[in-house]
């Protein structure tokens, strides 16, 4: 069996644990370390993926939990990995260490740190960091996700939220009436693209993680307005939308097919369930 730990858990993590157990694979789940914490590896561990984030990713200062969970846990993580001759490493940052721009963002593009938040950095740190390890493994992979989604989101965030206000009627306000304008990825496809790198990639790389759609915020809240069936309240401002696009042209240079569409992700978002499909 391929021997797995994944750090972190949260949405990604216990999908993609549960998606690898069907393919097989021995995997466990390690959350709320702290920084005393050793052993976390157990012996024979072949693949390491870190999906842990701090709940400060709004924070506009450093604080003692984003420096530790988003940049110093992956380097206690990575050093241990090392010690156990762990394999293949996958370390999951953020889309948000790009600027807004009005085309898709390339993996290979400079990253400006002066406009980086604290998330972002402390994401983009960990990143840096985790590449100078290259040598001592047969591959590390850092993803950088968009707008991942999918029913088991935690209710902070983008969808769940949008889900929420047309619910209870709350006020949606949206500029230039399209509102962000990005490519989201069902975070079934996100751990299906993780399994898939697991079997086909050695050294270092970075990869985005988004989906094959382009839409704006307005449409995403429309048809979450028919699954629910309740018109939502939408407040349109004249003001410049923000555009956030990840390109797929890596995901799909590794022969990555996506499979859930927009339509159908927000159904399960909603549901729990894509139409008659299995969610693998």
């Amino acid at each position: 069996m391929n021997k797995t730990m994944i750090i972190g858990g949260g949405m990604l993590g216990n999908q993609l644990s549960e998606y690898l157990k069907e393919k097989k694979f021995d995997v466990s789940i390690k959350k709320n370390i702290k920084y005393e914490s050793r052993n976390i590896i157990p012996n024979k561990t072949k693949n390491v993926i870190i999906t842990a984030q701090s709940p400060d990713y709004r924070s506009k200062q450093f604080t003692t939990d984003l420096l530790y969970v988003n940049t110093i846990l992956p380097l206690q993580i990575i050093k241990e990995s090392y010690e156990k001759n762990v394999e293949n490493i996958i370390y999951c940052s953020t889309g948000s260490v790009y600027q807004n721009k009005t085309t898709g963002h390339k993996e290979s593009e400079r990253i400006d740190i002066e406009k980086l938040t604290p998330y972002s950095a402390s994401k983009f740190s960990a990143e840096m960091l985790i590449q100078q390890w290259e040598q001592y493994f047969k591959s590390i992979t850092v993803l950088r996700p968009f707008f991942m989604y999918g029913s088991t989101q935690s209710k902070e965030m983008l969808f769940s939220k949008m889900v929420d206000s047309i619910k209870n009627n709350k006020e949606i306000t949206l500029s230039n009436n399209l509102g962000l304008v990005f490519n989201p990825i069902h975070v079934n496809d996100a751990a299906r693209f993780i399994f898939s790198l697991l079997n086909k990639t050695k050294n270092f790389h970075t990869f985005n993680v988004a989906g094959s759609e382009e839409v704006s915020l307005f449409t995403i809240v429309e048809k979450l307005g028919k699954i629910l069936n309740k018109k939502p309240n939408i407040k349109t401002v004249k003001k410049r939308h923000d555009v956030v696009l990840g390109s797929i042209k890596k995901m799909n240079d590794v022969n990555f097919k996506h499979k859930i569409l927009i339509k159908d992700g927000l159904k399960e978002m909603v549901t729990g369930k894509i139409s008659n499909k299995k969610l693998f």
